[in-house]
């Protein structure tokens, strides 16, 4: 889907600090809006959707480390303040938003 924007800043060391919304679309063709802030490489991660499948997320804060590589970004994304924490993964690419979840790690 690949559909987003990103407000982000550099700062005169040079740290971007995205302030990002994007959409995933899962596997199964569910659609995910992203929140993301912080300092890069490191994120804040907020997510919504309307898919029964995926309504668990709706109520996941999450951290990420981001990466560049050549198709675009791939951010390893940790759900925070769960009893079970997991690691909930994704590749943005420049032209599409793919993601592979995992509520159990």
């Amino acid at each position: 889907m690949g559909v987003g924007g990103d407000w982000g800043l550099v700062d005169a060391n040079n740290t971007f600090s995205p302030d990002a919304k994007y959409v995933l679309q899962t596997s199964d063709n569910a659609n995910i809006l992203v929140t993301a802030q912080g300092h890069a490489p490191h994120e804040h991660l907020t997510f919504e959707t309307g898919s029964d499948a995926y309504k668990w997320i709706n109520n996941v804060v999450a951290v990420a480390v981001a990466q560049q590589v050549a198709t675009g970004i791939v951010s390893d994304v940790w759900q925070v303040g769960s009893s079970q924490p997991s690691e909930i993964w994704f590749l943005q690419n420049t032209d599409t938003a793919t993601a592979d979840l995992g509520k159990d790690g």
